[in-house]
């Protein structure tokens, strides 16, 4: 080799030497407690406090391990644990789990909606992050002896790919604002759902990478979203699991059993030595391990559902499980949110809904009223409305048909859209009149005759103007055929899952808002029965919908699912319409048949224009009688 190409190679590597130092020099710092992290501008600097409840988790929760030795609760905090409640295992007995010395593993946050629970969950990602790329000797592989070929991962799963965007998206924003993580990563290591860090070691071998002109490492540490139905996670590595709302899960169990193994992996091993300092090794000829240091953990952060499934069963084992810090309190407790705001804001919300989702509440044993006594007396009270036989002309009439599938009932219920001038706001309003219902029961020995029923169906048509009739799974297609015959406009509505939940929804809007008016006579007492009796089970998709299956009252649902549907359709069915040009049809000189309509097409009223707006005066005067 020439001498000038020995300078040369002396010069690269001198200048390789003198970059892997300035690297080693910048990296050499004692890893943070969690709070001086989160604050000093050094580290993630976010320049605002956190609420008290939220810095009291994180220095419980991390209090004792790498960093945190010395971080403890001020007098101020203990009592304000006391004050919440905090030394009951219902609350989770942070006091006594706080002084028994345990390294935690696992935390779970049972708080209500907006307690702040992504913006928790980011801090804990980066903070583990931080902690990886500063371990002894810049090279976290080593500590935890494993391999270089996967990347360590710290996950964090949401029950959607909408809430994982926005979990993301809270880490992204904390890491591009903070000096420290400036430097540790590279354009190629940002994705739309994840960020690769570099490692001391990472950096100093793309050095070498960079100098031969091969790929650069984009990071040996990744920031990785997912939504819980996607198994493109569960084969990766994973030290830190963050679950988003996990009571919400369909699979929460096959998470947990298929990601525990491998965070269990990440554990740092102290060997033993003799008294000259040298290993010890055991028969077999492997070292003899001192002490073993589980680093993998598992925060579960949600709000509460039913008394069931894998969030529920966290919760109650949490006090026979010394290395789990559990925390349940309600948003009002963690923020500086009131609870008679927030349930004024959420007003069309259940008493049991708004406990379990701001309370942090667990719905009883999944079960609760989906009406109260007081919402179903007030559909039936206040008017003097009757049951009718024939609808009125101008009227404008919607149907639900509710056929025996799991009973041997079938039920029908007829309403219609009423309109009137709201004297508060000026404008148009409505309200929703149940005006026909029949109901069919077979008798002993006697079952019920499909087409006896479908007969009266058709002759429906005769007595209302009918908008739509819906059905739900209609066994018989000679039934729909004598319906699309007779020229009623006519409808599958399937009350699946989904479907049910929408419709029911829409349902109990109506009667919180009180624009949903049932007579009060004989035909309607089952209604009203199966409204008092209505059940309503939460669960991770929604609310299952069912009727009372123990003790005294209506076991049926028959008619309320007349209803709903009804409703549903009228809504629906003036919702989807686009607004048009007011039309009125006025015959030769003075007529007195004259229907008039509002902007949207609805039907205001048919006569002339005084008796229609003296109809509207009357409505009006009625409905302001009764509160509106």
């Amino acid at each position: 080799m020439s001498k000038k190409k020995e300078d040369t190679k002396r010069d690269v590597d001198n200048l390789l030497n003198s970059m892997r130092q300035g690297i080693s020099n910048s990296t050499k710092k004692k890893i943070p407690d969690i709070m001086t992290f989160v604050n000093d501008p050094e580290w993630l600097g976010l320049g605002l406090d956190l609420y008290p409840i939220q810095q009291i988790a994180l220095k419980c929760f991390y209090r004792g391990s790498i960093g945190n030795e010395d971080l403890v609760l001020n007098k101020a905090e203990l009592n304000l644990l006391k004050i919440l409640g905090c030394d009951s295992n219902e609350r989770g007995n942070v006091l006594q789990k706080y002084a028994n010395g345990e390294t935690f593993k696992d935390l779970v946050l049972i708080w209500g909606r907006r307690s702040g629970k992504d913006f928790v969950t980011s801090i804990i990602a980066l903070y583990e992050a931080m902690k990886l790329l500063e371990c002894d000797g810049g090279d976290p592989y080593a500590i935890y002896e494993l391999g270089d070929a996967n990347t360590i991962n710290i996950i964090t799963i949401a029950n959607s790919q909408e809430q994982a965007k926005l979990a993301f998206s809270e880490m992204r924003a904390k890491l591009l604002k903070s000096k420290y993580f400036k430097d540790k990563f590279l354009s190629d290591g940002f994705t739309s759902n994840s960020l690769y860090l570099l490692t001391p070691k990472d950096r100093e071998e793309n050095i070498e990478r960079k100098a031969k002109k091969y790929p650069l490492k984009k990071g040996s540490v990744g920031l990785v979203v997912g939504h819980s139905n996607s198994d493109s996670l569960l084969g990766m590595g994973c030290i830190v699991l963050l679950l988003d709302e996990v009571a919400t899960y369909k699979n929460a169990d096959k998470i947990y059993q298929a990601m525990h193994p491998t965070i269990a992996t990440y554990n740092r091993r102290e060997y033993a030595v003799d008294s000259r300092g040298e290993y010890i090794y055991d028969e077999f000829g492997f070292k003899k391990v001192h002490k073993t240091h589980y680093d993998g953990k598992i925060i579960s952060i949600s709000s509460p559902r039913g008394k069931e499934g894998k969030f529920f069963n966290l919760y109650k084992t949490a006090p026979d499980t010394p290395t789990r810090l559990m925390m349940r309190l309600a948003t009002w407790e963690v923020t500086p949110q009131k609870r008679r705001e927030l349930r004024k804001e959420f007003a069309a919300m259940s008493e049991g809904e708004f406990n379990m989702e701001f309370g942090a509440e667990f719905s009883g044993i999944g079960l609760e009223n989906f009406f109260s006594e007081d919402q179903v007396n007030s559909c039936f009270i206040g008017h003097n409305l009757r049951m009718v036989e024939m609808g009125r002309p101008g009227n404008i009439y919607f149907a639900h048909f509710d056929p025996a599938t799991s009973s041997h009932n079938y039920a029908l219920c007829v309403v219609h859209k009423e309109f009137f001038m709201n004297p508060e706001t000026r404008k148009a309003d409505f309200v929703i009149v149940v005006d026909h219902i029949k109901y069919w029961h077979p008798s002993e020995g006697k079952p019920l005759d499909v087409f006896e029923i479908t007969e009266y169906l058709v002759k429906l048509k005769r007595k209302f103007k009918l908008g739509l009739l819906t059905y739900d799974q209609f066994s018989s297609q000679e039934c729909i055929l004598k319906l699309r015959k007779a020229s009623i406009p006519n409808k599958l509505m399937r009350f699946n899952r989904s479907q049910k939940m929408s419709i029911y929804k829409e349902l109990e809007n109506l009667i919180n808002g009180g624009r949903l008016l049932i007579p009060c006579q004989s035909e309607t007492n089952l209604l009203k029965q199966e409204m008092l009796e209505l059940r309503r089970k939460f669960d991770a998709q929604g609310f299952k919908v069912m009727p009372m299956q123990e003790g005294d009252g209506a076991k049926t649902d028959d008619i309320i699912d007349c209803l709903a549907g009804a409703c549903f359709s009228a809504i629906e069915k003036q919702v989807s319409k686009l607004p048009r040009g007011a039309c009125v049809e006025s015959p030769g000189g003075f007529g007195s048949n004259i229907t008039w309509r509002n902007m949207q097409g609805g039907i205001m009223g048919v006569g002339s224009g005084g008796q229609v707006a003296n109809t509207m005066d009357r409505r009006s005067q009625a409905y302001k009688n009764r509160g509106y």
